[in-house]
Parts: structure tokens; sequence; C-alpha cells
């Protein structure tokens, strides 16, 4: 079947959505602890709570 331009995924068991919660420098230093070199990011979003400094992030990510 034609990729189409699409994302191949090689082993779909190690696709992983993860989630995070708190200030920019925790999500970032909780990301960063979750996710290793040859891992790779499909998406990841992020939003701020209202009226706070919480923010959001939600990635997809295939964990090698």
């Amino acid at each position: 079947m034609a990729n189409n331009g699409g994302t191949v995924i090689p082993d779909k068991t190690k696709l992983t959505v993860l989630s995070f919660e708190g200030t920019a420098a925790a999500v970032t230093t909780a990301l960063r602890a979750a996710i290793a070199n040859d891992d790779i990011i499909i998406n990841a979003s992020t939003s701020r709570k209202k009226d706070s400094n919480i923010v959001v992030c939600t990635v997809v990510a295939i964990i090698a």
C-alpha cells in the first residue's frame, strides 16, 4: 500500500500518548525525562489553563 506522504509507524506497539500538566518548566522537564534521543514525536499539542501559568501538553510519540 502506498504511503501517500503520511507518517509510517514501523511498530504500532511503540506508539504512545503522553500527557503532562504543570508550569512550562515542569512540563519541559517531564517531557525530557519521558523520551529518549531516538524517539520520534509525531505531534505535540499545548494549551494554557485560563487565568493561570499551568500548561497542558499532550504528545503522540514512538518510544523506541
